[in-house]
C-alpha cells in the first residue's frame, strides 16, 4: 500500500504517489535554488510549473494517480537541472537510471498574436510565424490582397482574428507560438533574450535623451509611429471587449462572411459559362485558358481562407490538422499563381500590336451646301443588359456607347468624313483584319448625316480593345451643323480657334476660317459684330 499526496502544480490538482512527490519536489528545489538569482526568475519557474502540469496530465491520461514514471517523463522532456548547471537530483530516490531521454516530443506551433512585431495588432506576424513565412510583409500584403480584390474579406477576416487570437506575452506562449519545446533550455534562451532586448531599449534611451532632441522630421515620424501604435492598441481593445460580449455573434457572423464570398466567387464562375456569348467575348479564345483563368482566380482568393479557416479550426477547436494541409494549400496557392502569371503574359501578347484602318464615307452633296451631323442613338437594348459607364453589356453584344469626333483643316476644297477604325491583335496583320470587321455605317438623307453615336461587338467576336472615331475634315470657308440633340458624341481638334465642346455645338454651325473653327455661321458672326 502506497501512501499519496494532493498537490497544486500550476493551478492543476494532482494525486500523487509518495515517491513520485519527493522526486518532483526535488526537482522544484533546484532549478528554484539555481533561477533565485536571475532576472524574471518568478516567470521562469511559473512556466516551467505550467508545462510540467501539462506533461503529467498528457502522460497519466485517464489514471488519476501520478506514478514516478510519470514525473520522470516530465523532466526528461524539460531536461534534467545537472544539463544546466543546477543541483542533480539524488540518485538514490530515482527507481529508472535516470538517464537523459531525447523524446524529441513537439507540442506543435499554436496560433497567437505576436505583440514583438506588430504594426496594428500582430495577427500577421503571428500568421506568418505559425505558417512558416519569415517575413511578415507577405501576409500584410495577402490581407491587402484580399480587402481590395477579395471582395473586401480581409478586414473582417483580420478583425476576427484580431479578437480571438491571444498574445503570446509570456515566455511560454512565445515558445507554443514558434513551435519550440518548452524545456528548461529554450526557456532560458529566450528569457535571456527578452532581457537583452529590454536592456537594448533602456540603453537606446538613455543615449537618445544624452543626445538631446532630434530634428523636426525624426520626431513627427516618431509621433506617426506612436499614433499608429496607440490606435491599434485602442481598436484591438475596442473590438476585444466587444468580443467577450458579442464573440458567439463574431464566429456566426465571421462565417457568414465566408460563405457569402464562396457563394459570390460560384456565382462568376457559373455566370461565366451560363450568361452567353457577353462574357466569353472577354475571355481568352482557347477555351482551356479560359477555364483555366476562371478556376485560377477563384482559388487564389479561396486557398488563403482556407488556411485561416483551418488555423482557427485547430486553435479553438482542438482539432489536429497535419502540416502537410497547409503545405498542400499554399502549394497550389503558388502554382496557381505562377499559372496566371504565365496565362497573362500569354493574353498579353494577343494585344502588343496595333492598328488604325481609315475608311472614307461615300456622299452625295448636300442639296443646302451644308451638311447636319445628326446623332443616331442605340434603338434597342436588352432588359437585362448591365451598364458599366459608357459600357453596357448585353446577352449577346458588348455595346461602347460614344463617339469620338475630331475636326482637322482639309486641303480638298470640300467636307469630308472618315471613319477610322483601331484594334489590337498579336500582329499588325491581326489588328488590321480585326478593326477592318468592326461593322459601322454612316447613313445619307439629304443634308442629314445620321452618325451612330455608339459601336458593338457582337456574337462570336473577341474583344480586342476595338475603337471607332469619325474625323471631319472641313475646308475654309465650309461649315458643319450639328442637331439640338448631340447624344454621345465626344469632340477634340488640333485646329486652333473656339474650343469645342459637346454642349457648345448642340444646334450650331461649326466653321472653317483662316484663323480656325469657329462656333457659329460666318454671317451670323458678322451679323452680331454690327449689332454691337
Amino acid at each position: 500500500m502506497n501512501k499519496v499526496t494532493h498537490i497544486n502544480i500550476g493551478g492543476l490538482p494532482f494525486i500523487m504517489n509518495e515517491d513520485a512527490y519527493e522526486f518532483l519536489q526535488q526537482y522544484f528545489d533546484s532549478i528554484t535554488s539555481h533561477f533565485q538569482l536571475s532576472e524574471g526568475s518568478e516567470e521562469i519557474i511559473a512556466d516551467i510549473e505550467s508545462r510540467i502540469a501539462e506533461l503529467l496530465n498528457e502522460k497519466k491520461g485517464a489514471r488519476q494517480i501520478v506514478e514516478i514514471e510519470d514525473v520522470q517523463f516530465a523532466i526528461n522532456i524539460m531536461g534534467r537541472p545537472e544539463d544546466f548547471g543546477a543541483d542533480p537530483i539524488d540518485e538514490n530516490k530515482e527507481t529508472h537510471s535516470g538517464k537523459k531521454k531525447d523524446s524529441g516530443f513537439n507540442p506543435g506551433k499554436r496560433l497567437y498574436k505576436n505583440p514583438d512585431d506588430k504594426i496594428v495588432s500582430g495577427v500577421c506576424s503571428g500568421l506568418s510565424i505559425y505558417l512558416g513565412i519569415k517575413d511578415p510583409v507577405w501576409m500584410r500584403l495577402l490581407f491587402g490582397l484580399l480587402a481590395v480584390v477579395g471582395g473586401g474579406s480581409g478586414i473582417p477576416i483580420y478583425i476576427i482574428l484580431m479578437v480571438i487570437l491571444k498574445d503570446a506575452k509570456t515566455t511560454k506562449e512565445k515558445l507554443e507560438m514558434k513551435g519550440d519545446p518548452i524545456n528548461l533550455e529554450n526557456l532560458m534562451n529566450t528569457m535571456g533574450t527578452e532581457f537583452k532586448n529590454l536592456g537594448e531599449q533602456f540603453k537606446d534611451f538613455g543615449k537618445k535623451n544624452a543626445e538631446g532632441s532630434k530634428t523636426q522630421a525624426s520626431e513627427l515620424g516618431t509621433s506617426l509611429q506612436e499614433g499608429f501604435s496607440v490606435i491599434g492598441q485602442n481598436l484591438e481593445e475596442f473590438f476585444r471587449s466587444v468580443g467577450r460580449v458579442l464573440r458567439p455573434i463574431i464566429y456566426v457572423l465571421g462565417g457568414i462572411i465566408i460563405f457569402a464570398l464562396v457563394i459570390l466567387w460560384s456565382t462568376i464562375l457559373f455566370s461565366a459559362f451560363q450568361s452567353g456569348e457577353t462574357i466569353r467575348m472577354f475571355l481568352p479564345a482557347s477555351t482551356s485558358e479560359s477555364v483555366f483563368g476562371i478556376f485560377s482566380i477563384l482559388l487564389l482568393v479561396l486557398l488563403p481562407i482556407m488556411s485561416i479557416g483551418l488555423s482557427v479550426t485547430q486553435t479553438f477547436f482542438r482539432v489536429r490538422i497535419k502540416p502537410i494541409w497547409y503545405g498542400a494549400i499554399w502549394g497550389l496557392w503558388t502554382l496557381n499563381f505562377v499559372g496566371m502569371s504565365f496565362l497573362a503574359k500569354n493574353i498579353s501578347r494577343s494585344y502588343r500590336s496595333e492598328a488604325h484602318v481609315e475608311v472614307p464615307v461615300q456622299m452625295q452633296s448636300a442639296p443646302s451646301g451644308t451638311y447636319v451631323v445628326v446623332p443616331q442613338r442605340l434603338e434597342s437594348r436588352n432588359n437585362r443588359s448591365i451598364e458599366l459607364g459608357d459600357l453596357t453589356l448585353e446577352k449577346e453584344a458588348i455595346t461602347f456607347e460614344f463617339l469620338d469626333i475630331e475636326v482637322e483643316r482639309s486641303e480638298s476644297g470640300k467636307v469630308e468624313f472618315v471613319i477610322v477604325k483601331s484594334s489590337s491583335g498579336e500582329s499588325e496583320s491581326e489588328a488590321e483584319s480585326i478593326a477592318e470587321e468592326i461593322k459601322y455605317e454612316i447613313k445619307q438623307q439629304g443634308d442629314t448625316l445620321m452618325v451612330p453615336d455608339f459601336h458593338q461587338i457582337v456574337k462570336g467576336e473577341k474583344f480586342k480593345n476595338q475603337r471607332v472615331e469619325l474625323k471631319i475634315l472641313i475646308p475654309n470657308g465650309k461649315q458643319v451643323k450639328f442637331a439640338e440633340k448631340i447624344g454621345n458624341l465626344r469632340f477634340k481638334s488640333s485646329v486652333s480657334g473656339d474650343r469645342i465642346t459637346s454642349h457648345k455645338l448642340k444646334g450650331k454651325t461649326l466653321t472653317m476660317t483662316e484663323n480656325g473653327l469657329v462656333i457659329g455661321a460666318i454671317e451670323e458672326k458678322n451679323t452680331t459684330t454690327t449689332e454691337d
